[in-house]
């Protein structure tokens, strides 16, 4: 399975970004492999961002925002990861011993929920994405 990290999720979304075409190329090419999902802290993040008033920023409405994952959830099909219970100590444990500090903790969270979800990878264009054993790190836009 294919986790898709948010980023990619935003600027697929974004038609200003210069991922873009990149990006829906990516998301596209993910679901074409018939088992594709993003982490629920992944779709609060995207929503967070996109509806998010910047200045110099497109603000997306909710509307906006939640026909852009509706649709990959309903047409695609997209799968949505949710924790299990006692996830939060799993975590914690991991954090500790991969010593995770600051925002790190946020990558690790879908880098586990990935994992306990049978994923063998997770697309991001962030190059810095916390590396956790059994989860390949790969960026399609490059």
């Amino acid at each position: 399975m294919i986790v898709l990290d948010t980023n990619l999720l935003i600027y697929a979304h974004r038609s200003e970004t210069k991922e873009n075409l990149s990006a829906q190329q990516a998301i596209e090419n993910a679901l074409q492999q018939n088992r594709c999902a993003v982490a629920l802290s992944s779709v609060t993040e995207f929503w967070s961002v996109v509806t998010n008033a910047l200045p110099g920023k497109r603000t997306s409405t909710p509307e906006e925002a939640g026909n852009f994952i509706n649709q990959l959830v309903q047409d695609a099909p997209l799968s949505i990861l949710t924790p299990t219970i006692g996830f939060h100590q799993r975590l914690m444990e991991l954090a500790k011993r991969l010593n995770i500090c600051g925002v790190g903790i946020f990558d690790l969270q879908i880098a586990l929920l990935a994992l306990e979800n049978k994923a063998t990878e997770i697309w991001t264009h962030d190059k810095n994405f916390i590396r956790v054993s059994g989860l390949k790190v790969y960026d399609p836009i490059v």
